[in-house]
Formats: structure tokens, sequence, C-alpha cells
């Protein structure tokens, strides 16, 4: 069954979770109430591990991968003074949880989140460094409402959101768009390793994290955006494949009607790469011959951690694939992607 995102289902907890000297991560607070206990106390204990682990406090938000629960979470550290404290100071920590195949909308919104986060940091603070001694009561009032704002939040940016189109399942064939002689629809499938940034790729280029449509039970996104190419409103019709082994066995269902593959790899991390061959294999081995096949390194933007260079380009010509290196953060080269597949789509098709 198809699961859409709505405000009350995006966000699984909010958790606060503080440094006990003796008992190490605590959680102090969570909501809602419903959610188990252990698997709170898990993520304090991963959110400020987390933190101990950078250089330094972080000074924005982060994305914590919690995939035991196959969860992610947003953590906002921080370091306050607490002369009652070893050292002077003291660490908590405010998490956002939410599952990790609704992470879109919190890597497109992360800068509006953060504001709520840095609203509430100097009032959690203020409770830590006060003389009330019920401030276990005070950081669930606080916590409580922190949730609260974020809910109302995701709900003012999903209604900012452009409208879906009407289809959001289209058939496999190409479509001419209802008698529209310069409409055409393509299904394209997105494929690479977890964590490479096919999903920030897609949403930079859709714009809409809210309108994306997920199947749980075979691990696949489904977004839609056209453009202008040459003659033609092309519609692409993007199809997320999940990374995950776990999904494998669905994978040449999800390959069925293709016109064309997006093979995506992280430029900053080599075996992402080393895997292409295998997703290539994959796809061509379920799917007819001829479908347009285009590769992408991602990442282009993280220059100082760049560890594929020739690499790319090398198998890219022996694959016989187009090449293309992109930022989904930066948006380089992310529209040209698509306008290079449109167009080989074009000319495959023969439509002029």
């Amino acid at each position: 069954m198809a699961e859409t995102n709505t405000p009350q289902n995006l966000v699984k907890a909010s958790i606060y979770a503080v440094f006990d000297e003796k008992a190490g991560p605590l959680p102090r607070a969570s909501c809602p109430s419903s959610f188990p206990k252990k698997t709170a106390e898990e993520i304090a204990y991963k959110s400020m591990s987390f933190s101990s682990m950078s250089e330094g406090t972080p000074q924005s938000l982060a994305v914590l991968p919690i995939p035991t629960f196959n969860l992610k979470g947003l953590v906002k550290n921080i370091v306050f003074n607490h002369p009652k404290r070893r050292g002077g100071k003291s660490d908590c920590c405010i998490v956002l949880v939410f599952d990790e195949h609704k992470d879109s909308i919190f890597y497109k919104y992360i800068r509006q989140f953060e504001t709520v986060f840095n609203q509430y940091s100097p009032q959690f603070i203020a409770a830590e460094q006060g003389t009330d001694e019920n401030v276990d009561a005070r950081c669930l009032e606080l916590l409580e409402a922190f949730h609260a704002d974020v809910v109302a939040l995701i709900a003012d940016l999903s209604k900012a959101e452009p409208a879906p189109s009407s289809v959001a399942f289209p058939r496999s064939d190409v479509d001419g768009g209802g008698g529209e002689n310069n409409k055409v629809r393509f299904k394209v499938v997105v494929a690479g390793d977890p964590e490479v940034g096919k999903t920030s790729m897609i949403l930079n280029f859709s714009e809409k994290a809210f309108r994306r449509v997920y199947i749980p039970t075979i691990g696949v996104n489904i977004s839609e955006k056209a453009i202008p190419i040459k003659t033609k409103r092309v519609e692409f019709v993007i199809w997320d494949i999940a990374g995950q082994s776990k999904f494998e066995k669905m994978r040449k269902h999800l390959y069925e009607g293709a016109q064309a593959l997006l093979l995506v790899f992280d430029l900053t991390r080599p075996d992402t790469l080393k895997s292409i061959p295998d997703w290539h294999a994959d796809i061509v081995k379920n799917q007819q011959a001829g479908i347009i096949v285009a590769l992408a390194g991602n990442k282009a933007d993280l220059v100082a951690a760049r560890k594929v260079e020739q690499e790319g380009v090398n198998l890219a010509s022996k694959l016989g694939v187009r090449y293309i290196e992109t930022s989904a953060l930066t948006g380089q080269n992310i529209i040209d992607t698509f306008t290079c597949i449109g167009e080989q789509l074009l000319e495959r098709y023969k439509f002029e």
C-alpha cells in the first residue's frame, strides 16, 4: 500500500537527552509518551556518542542514522556551563526522530528545522542551570512544545509545496499525454548504494519533498517532474530504488517498464563506484534492450574529500554510458543530467 506524508506521521518522536556523570547518556524526556523507553535510551546513547566522536561540538544539525530501528534523527548537541559538573561544563542534545525512508523532507528543509531547534536550545539550558528541583517536568514541558512546533512547521511547509499532478503511477509504455502532441512521459529508475545522494538529487530536481509516494513493501519512492526539452514537455516519473539488500528480490519488478536508468555513486567513497557494474548488470538483465543509461558521480562539491577522479570516466566508457558529475547540495548539473536523459529518450523513441 502506498504511503503518503502528513505532519502527524512524519515525526516518530522527539527526545531530550542529557549526560549523567554516573550513568552516561540518558533520555530526560521523550514525546509522545507512548514511544518505547528502550528505543529512546538507545537513541540518546547514539546521539551523544555521535557528538563525542566529532571534532568539537557540531554547530549545526547533524543527521544520525539509526539502522537498528530503521530510523534517522536530526540532532542538536548543546554544551553549556554548569558549576556543579566536572570541568564546569555539561552537555545535552535534542533529537527529532523519523523513519529513514522519509528523510527527504528533513534534508530539504533542514534550515527551517534548525530554527526551531535554536529557539528551544537556550530554554533547555536555562532549565538545566536553574534551581527548580523538578527539572524533569520542565524539560518534558519544553519538549512537548518543541514537538508541537515541529509538527506545525511541517504542516506549513507541506501547504507551501506545489500540488502533485494527477498521475502518480503512469502506464509503463511511452505516453503521449492523452492526445497532447507535445507531452511525453517516461519512467526513470535511479539506483545506487545507500547514502550516495540519490534522494537529494531527485529532491533538487523535483522540488517536492512532501509529494513523493512511498511504497514500503518494495522500498521505492516515486516523484514527478516535467521540463521542456526541444519541442516536447517531458514528464519524468522517477523511481528512487532503495539500496538495501532486503529489497533485492523485488527490484526486477521495479525495473519493469523503465525507459531510462540513472546510476549514482559518491565521489568521496570509491566503494560505491565499485558497485555500479553490479547495479548496471542487474537492471540490464531484468529490462528490455535499448534502455537509456547515465552515470552520475555525486557530491562534486566536496572537493577536499573527493577520492574518485578518472575512474568514473573510465567506467562510463567501459559500460558505454553518459557520465556527468553532480552536486545535490549546490544543484550542479542536476537539471543537465535529466535534460540529457530526456534528449536521449526523445531520440530513442523517435519524438521530434
